[in-house]
């Protein structure tokens, strides 16, 4: 897993990134903190999950404690071409699952757009995929 930061300073608390799918959802991985919210001032920024081999999923599942941000998947077969759009862009809450448009591809990135919610960053708990 990575953070996707290609707009920016190219950090986004990567140390954090494992904490998103740690089966812990006390623990999260969280964007920079964004003075401009909602607006980001880039295109996007993301979490880069590693499936370590390509699969097809049906359905990514997203549990956050900062909901209101727009998101959708993106996907590829490294880490920096992960950018094929596979869901409808939606707005995020805990909970909120994006049905996958099919395909196979090693990688799979929750590509945030906007924030939301009186927020100044995205936080992703945890992510499930199915």
């Amino acid at each position: 897993m990575a953070a996707d930061d290609r707009f920016g300073t190219g950090g986004e608390h990567d140390a954090e990134v494992g904490k998103a799918t740690d089966n812990n959802p006390s623990t999260y991985w969280t964007t920079e903190d964004y003075r401009t919210a909602p607006d980001l001032g880039k295109p996007g920024v993301g979490l880069v999950l590693d499936a370590s081999r390509p699969v097809e999923l049906r359905e990514l599942g997203i549990a956050t404690g900062t909901p209101g941000f727009t998101a959708v998947i993106r996907a590829g077969n490294s880490p920096t071409t992960a950018t094929k759009v596979i869901s409808s862009s939606q707005t995020v809450n805990d909970g909120t699952t994006f049905a996958l448009q099919g395909g196979t591809y090693r990688y799979y990135e929750v590509w945030i757009t906007r924030l939301g919610g009186g927020y100044h960053k995205a936080q992703l708990n945890e992510v499930r995929a199915s």
